[in-house]
């Protein structure tokens, strides 16, 4: 006899069971990654001592940029009473960035995939009632990121990047305890690990930056394309620009933090910066620093210290002055992560870097030069 329910058991009903139990396995699935970045990532990143749920702050930029940009994160942040034991900031950001508290400089550092995140002991610079954290950030190709948390000494937070930082873009009283512009909402990348700031672990404690250090000025400098050395201006103030493309040199290898001084303060203007222990004929060498200066700036730190004998400063803005804050050169930053097939990429040279020569080459005094052009300030030796 027909039984009608024999179809319902056929091959049709058969075919959709596998399909239905596919979807439901891979709709778990991807419930279950989802669950594991908003949950599970964040609650494992609570590493003692490190960043934490501090998040990823930048401006709020366009992505699709690649201009150099210079700007200021701040927070305002008030202490009944500073922690008794210590206290101490982790931080890390890309591309690079420098930390003042209360209008001391505590941390600069550069980003290095698979380097720790900073820690700077602030013992005593914390201070009650106001205090206000500013972080100068540069990327040398538009976008980054930025994280830090402040914790006493016993890992309690104190302060971390979050929604409540804002962003500032020129340094009118940023330093100081005066009245500063009002600010922008930032840019929330989220908390680590998200996009290539995967979870750092804390590096040593360090002293903060601030304090006594030993100052060499440049010995001598030679503007191009005169060609010509002479002595480096040793007055704090310098009464005249030095150039576009000026090579200051130091005698000798020097270890610290390069300073350079400008004859404006207005900002904006594109600055490449080349080390070298020894002069070459290259007329455009690599670019070890590409930056903008945020309005209201007329100097520049470096966040690294370096060894070199020789800086090669390249600049829309005329340069007075260099010097070094003496500093031993550390560790170097851990090898980049192995690309496909085991091929570690060369950093790609940012677009700004190429730009600038061509706006020098337009400019009266800026002697841009052709690639394999001798350069003319190298046609004599330089003083020893």
């Amino acid at each position: 006899m027909y039984d009608p329910r024999v179809r319902e058991r056929s091959h049709p009903s058969g075919a959709r069971r596998p399909v239905l139990g596919a979807l439901l396995v891979w709709g778990a699935i991807a419930l279950l990654a989802l669950l594991a970045q908003k949950v599970l990532a964040p609650w494992l990143a609570r590493e003692r001592g490190g960043l934490g749920e501090a998040h990823w702050l930048w401006a709020p930029e366009d992505p699709r940029g690649t201009a150099p940009t210079a700007f200021f994160l701040v927070r305002d942040f008030s202490l009944e009473t500073p922690p008794a034991g210590a206290a101490r900031l982790i931080a890390s950001g890309d591309e690079e960035y420098s930390v003042f508290l209360n209008g001391a400089w505590v941390a600069a550092g550069r980003y290095h995939p698979g380097a720790p995140a900073e820690v700077r002991d602030l013992t005593g610079l914390l201070r009650p009632g106001e205090n206000r954290l500013v972080v100068e950030l540069r990327s040398s190709h538009g976008l980054g990121g930025f994280a830090a948390r402040l914790a006493d000494g016993a890992d309690r937070t104190l302060l971390l990047t979050d929604a409540s930082w804002e962003v500032v873009r020129a340094d009118w009283g940023l330093l100081t305890d005066g009245v500063r512009e009002p600010g922008a909402a930032p840019r929330d990348w989220g908390v680590s690990p998200v996009g290539r700031w995967q979870r750092l672990s804390p590096g040593p404690v360090r002293p903060p930056l601030a304090g006594e250090r030993e100052e060499l000025a440049a010995r001598w400098f030679t503007s191009l394309p005169r060609g010509e050395w002479f002595p480096a201006p040793q007055s704090a103030y310098p009464a005249f620009p030095l150039g576009r493309k000026v090579i200051f040199d130091w005698g000798e290898p020097v270890e610290g933090f390069l300073a350079l001084e400008f004859a404006t303060s207005e900002g904006g203007g594109r600055t490449l910066v080349t080390f070298a222990e020894e002069l070459t004929d290259e007329v455009r060498p690599r670019a070890d620093h590409l930056f903008v200066r945020p309005p209201g700036r007329n100097y520049w730190y470096d966040v690294e210290p370096h060894r070199f004998r020789y800086a090669t400063v390249v600049t829309l803005d005329p340069v007075l002055a260099a010097k070094v804050y003496l500093e031993p050169v550390g560790a170097p930053p851990p090898e980049p992560p192995e690309g496909w097939f085991g091929v570690r990429l060369p950093p790609l040279r940012p677009p700004g870097e190429d730009e600038l020569w061509r706006e020098l080459e337009g400019v009266p005094d800026g002697a841009g030069g052709e690639a394999g052009e001798r350069l003319p300030g190298l046609d004599g030796e330089a003083p020893g």
